[in-house]
């Protein structure tokens, strides 16, 4: 529904805030750098797993960060579908 809709776009814009730089290091490029770059490298700890789904190499650690954002974005979302107050915020107020 919309509220699905809503909790997408308020967290894609919260992740697209974090991850702009503005010509300075931010925590998540330098985790990006230190941990999921090395990881997807040719000969990387993950390069023969999910190396073989979304490749190796140069940008690769960047892109395993975007999927796992993306991953996470969508459980917070079931999550929140699930709880009975979130999903009454859909339902229209009657006023006298």
């Amino acid at each position: 529904g919309r509220m699905a809709g809503a909790q997408a776009g308020a967290g894609t814009g919260a992740q697209y805030r974090a991850v702009q730089t503005g010509g300075r290091c931010t925590v998540v490029g330098q985790i990006a750098d230190h941990v999921f770059v090395p990881l997807l490298k040719p000969g990387g700890a993950l390069s023969e797993t999910l190396g073989t789904f979304i490749g190796t190499g140069e940008g690769r650690g960047f892109g395993l960060l975007i999927v796992l954002s993306g991953l996470l974005l969508s459980l917070i979302a079931l999550i929140l579908n699930r709880n009975d107050a979130v999903r009454e915020l859909e339902k229209p107020c009657i006023s006298n």
